[in-house]
């Protein structure tokens, strides 16, 4: 094994300090010796002669070099040495060759240990030569005297033996040394290790106590999320009945006085009915936009919702003129409108892209103080063009990047000319977009010249399909293949929530159910989503896959419809203001003949008078008695007779609610036919829930164990969402469940 040059070093060192050790013992054990030899001779000759001398020099020698151990000890060693051999060649002198095997013999032992292997060679010459010279010379021995030889022999064997031991000393102190750094190093490394250790539990406790306090944050968070969404819930419960309110009134009349002038007794001037159009239709619209903001709001999603349906693109633009043409002119400008027909139909949701052209135009008409402002509509190969141009400020091009960014203004400062909030381009485009469009701008930046504005929609060729009573509600055309699921049933609410809420699916209506197994055959359908009217008849998913003669998988989909919401409340109707005269009047018609007396219980006395002039305006002579307290309604319903009962959900002190269940309480009205008329919505959200809230998936073939469980997995990972408002605190009741917003039994 191939030493270290710093492990050869440390064991010179080691054999150094051993030889210096036992070299120091030794003199002491040898001066003792010296000692007692020098006392015996004394006493054997009786006075000092010559003989007395080799222990004489051997004591001298000896105390030299333990003086000179400390300061020189190489040179203490040779001391040592040469006095021990010295004293043996010296006693050897005066005793002739008899004594020589045990002098010689003697002082070989007695430095062997302390010398390295090369010296003891070099001190077994030293011994060796000494004696042949006596010998020969001074004894006058032969060469092969046994006297000469037999010492001369022993003394090389043990010059042997003394040189082998301190190759094996030295191989020991190289092992020892080699074992210690290895133990040193292995120590190092544990100890190394073991800090690390302490670093990573140290860490550990550490990370521990910091996943503790995120834990409790993060459970502190979705308590204060699901306190929040609680309160958005009963927020949005509240804002949609004081919205939808007021609303209702305004559409409520000015449908009564556009669509029904005839019922005020006396015409109306031409001129007040199209003002009376404008405030119908401009109405209308914001109710429209209103229910949007209320779904953003209810169903927690990032983006706009889309309702595509196929409209004729003209109508949309007729509809945007009418609204946007006395603006215009109303300012002194010239308003032109360039539409090259024909148009195909385009899928779209006419809403929305009626919302982007009265933007644009407004815009337009903002930034334009003299001139036109000019509305072109054409069509390119499959594309729709609208372009929106005006004689106004123009755009730089530095800013035509930063147009379409929210909150972005031409002219930004405080004192500009021109008001807006930057938010109308921005919507526009996401609007476009989500079309699958584009919307874009050129002008040159010159004043009078202007900007025009471009908007550029698909059109979907695939718009009616054919059957009866079976129909395409899916968005605009997939760039993929996208799996169709049929929905059966009549509801358009179901309808317009999935169609918004689910956009990855091509959605088919069936109306007649008689029809699903047809519809589901021809468009290869991957399932069947069955609404809450086609659910009447059966409430497990396999019967309504029996009723159907489906043979792929039925998903019974209780979401809130006007008539499941009217049979959980036990009444023969549920109508969401604002409420058209036609609905209101075909609901009454439903009810059946022999409706004469209809009392409506309201507490805002405009609502009660614009239901009241809608049945008056119907041939059928209602007789229209009024209550605008709860109260009020019950003392009426004891004191007269009643054929049907228009009544509000939200009332101060007795609500729609209790009344309802004072009503049914009672023999004399637990039949009388109720109508509710309420700006509450269906969902859990605007606060209204059914009590039997499921959702059933029947499988034709079976569900195999992973399927099953994969299934289930999904349904788990609802269960955090399901129930936002956490579970019901003791001592509510349904009333006030209902009265907040939150489910009183049961989940989805």
């Amino acid at each position: 094994m191939q030493r270290r040059p710093e492990a050869s070093s440390q064991t010179s060192q080691d054999a150094l300090e051993l030889r210096r050790a036992g070299q120091k013992s030794l003199s002491i054990l040898l001066l003792v010796v010296a000692y007692v030899w020098e006392i015996y001779l004394l006493w054997l000759y009786r006075a000092f002669c010559w003989e007395l001398s080799p222990p004489a020099l051997l004591g001298l020698c000896l105390l030299g070099g333990l003086a000179l151990q400390s300061r020189a000890p190489r040179l203490a060693t040779v001391l040592y040495a040469l006095g021990t051999g010295a004293t043996a060649l010296l006693w050897i002198y005066f005793t002739g060759p008899g004594t020589a095997p045990y002098a010689l013999l003697s002082a070989s032992a007695a430095c062997g240990i302390l010398l390295s292997p090369l010296d003891n060679v070099v001190y077994g010459l030293f011994l060796g030569g000494g004696y042949l010279l006596l010998g020969l010379l001074y004894e006058r021995l032969g060469i092969y005297d046994p006297l000469l030889t037999h010492p001369l022999m022993a003394l090389g064997v043990l010059t042997g033996v003394n040189t082998i031991g301190a190759l094996a000393l030295a191989s020991a102190l190289n092992w020892a040394w080699e074992s210690f750094v290895k133990a040193r190093d292995e120590i190092m490394q544990r100890r190394q290790q073991q800090g690390r250790l302490r670093q990573a539990l140290r860490s550990m406790d550490e990370a521990s106590y910091r996943l503790q306090r995120m834990n409790y944050e993060l459970a502190t968070a979705r308590d204060a999320a699901r306190e929040i969404q609680m309160l958005k819930q009963q927020f949005v419960a509240n804002v949609s009945h004081e919205l939808r309110t007021p609303l209702a009134l305004v559409v409520g009349f000015a449908e009564m006085v556009y669509l029904s002038p005839s019922s005020y007794g006396e015409p109306l001037p031409q001129a007040y009915l199209g003002d009376i159009r404008e405030i119908y239709l401009n109405s209308r619209h914001l109710l429209g936009l209103v229910d949007d903001v209320l779904d953003l709001s209810r169903f927690n999603v990032g983006k706009m919702l889309i309702v595509p349906e196929t409209v004729e693109p003209v109508d949309v633009v007729n509809e945007t003129v009418g609204i946007m043409r006395s603006l215009i002119e109303g300012k002194g400008l010239t308003f032109a409108v360039e539409v090259h027909e024909p148009l195909d139909p385009v899928r779209c949701d006419a809403a929305r892209v009626r919302q982007v052209l009265i933007n644009l135009l407004n815009n337009a008409r903002r930034f334009t103080s003299q001139g036109e402002v000019r509305l072109k509509v054409w069509q390119s190969s499959n594309r729709l063009h609208m372009a929106v141009s005006d004689t106004g400020i123009g755009i730089a091009e530095a800013e035509q990047s930063k147009l379409f960014e929210a909150f972005h203004q031409v002219d930004g400062s405080l004192a500009r000319e021109h008001d807006g909030t930057g938010l109308g381009l921005a919507i526009s485009r996401e609007i476009v977009e989500l079309h699958g469009g584009r919307i874009w701008v050129s002008s040159d930046g010159l004043v009078g010249r202007g900007s025009t504005f471009h908007v550029e929609l698909p059109i979907d060729d695939s718009t009616e399909i054919e059957g009866a009573g079976i129909r395409q509600i899916s968005g605009r055309q997939p760039k993929g293949p996208e799996p169709t699921v049929l929905l059966v049933g009549e509801d358009e609410r179901l309808e317009r929530l999935l169609v918004r809420r689910l956009p990855g699916y091509a959605w088919v209506r069936v109306a007649d159910p008689q029809e699903a197994a047809d519809a589901a055959e021809r468009y290869a359908a991957l399932a069947a989503v069955v609404g809450p009217a086609a659910m009447a008849s059966s409430r497990a998913s396999e019967d309504l896959a029996r009723d159907l003669s489906l043979d792929i998988p039925v998903i019974a989909c209780p979401l809130g419809s006007a008539s499941r919401v009217a049979q959980y409340l036990g009444v023969q109707a549920y109508l969401v203001k604002p409420v058209e005269r036609e609905l209101l009047l075909g609901t009454l018609e439903a009810l059946g003949e022999g409706i004469e007396r209809v009392l409506i219980v309201d507490d805002d006395r405009r609502v009660v008078a614009l239901l009241a002039r809608m049945l008056q305006s119907s041939d059928r002579g209602y007789q229209v008695m009024r209550a605008y307290t709860a109260e009020d309604g019950l003392a009426r319903l004891r004191r007269e007779r009643i054929d049907v009962l228009l009544l509000d959900l939200v009332m101060p002190q007795v609500d729609g609610l209790e009344m309802i269940a004072r009503l049914r309480a009672d023999p004399r009205t637990s039949d009388l036919p109720i109508a509710v008329v309420t700006s509450r919505g269906l969902d859990v959200g605007d606060g209204l829930s059914m009590s039997e809230r499921y959702v059933g998936v029947s499988y034709p073939w079976g569900l195999s164990d992973d399927a099953l469980l994969a299934h289930l997995q999904g349904l788990l990972s609802t269960m955090d969402t399901a129930r936002p408002g956490g579970p019901t605190a003791p001592g509510r009741n349904r009333e006030q469940e209902l009265a907040e917003g939150e489910p009183a039994q049961g989940g989805e």
